[in-house]
């Protein structure tokens, strides 16, 4: 059986007919690119809504009762300062945080914006009360500091977190 030459038209014909495997992968690219960028977006997105959720000074919603919350990690810890991030009345000011593990005390300690101690006290419970006849100034804004010490001299501490007292 013979076969018969084709004509180099209906070559280029057929040719430009059929879809290069290289062409096809390139159609393909802006739906791949679009999808990638949705994976990476979607979890920056959600972390952004839940630091506007943290109640940081000035940015997001504060929780309730609580004037600043520090890292959320285990390790750290978190100092709550009662009231909504005013000044607060000197006989119901309290300070809480969360325990850490194999703590048997937390030092606190309250301090002017210059670091002059103006109280520090050994506490065992996570919750404290500054005693009854300290004078805080009105006004004035001083920082609570809370370090706890699970093994030995290695300290867990928190940051110096800002409150006032009112008039």
């Amino acid at each position: 059986m013979a076969v018969e030459p084709v004509s180099p038209d209906l070559v280029a014909q057929a040719r430009s007919l059929v879809t290069s495997p290289t062409r096809r992968a390139w159609r393909l690219a802006p739906q791949w690119a679009a999808a990638a960028a949705a994976i990476l977006v979607v979890p920056l997105l959600v972390q952004l809504g839940r630091n506007l959720d943290r109640g940081v000074e000035g940015h997001g919603r504060s929780a309730p009762s609580a004037r600043r919350m520090l890292d959320s990690r285990a390790d750290v810890l978190q100092v709550f300062v009662s009231g909504d991030g005013g000044a607060m009345d000197a006989g119901s000011l309290q300070f809480r945080w969360t325990a850490v593990a194999g703590s048997p005390y937390y030092d606190v300690r309250i301090v002017t914006d210059d670091g002059t101690v103006v109280v520090r006290e050994r506490v065992t419970g996570t919750a404290w009360q500054p005693p009854p006849l300290l004078r805080l100034g009105p006004g004035a804004e001083y920082f609570v500091h809370v370090a706890a010490y699970p093994g030995g001299d290695k300290a867990v501490s928190s940051d110096h977190i800002p409150f006032k007292v009112s008039d």
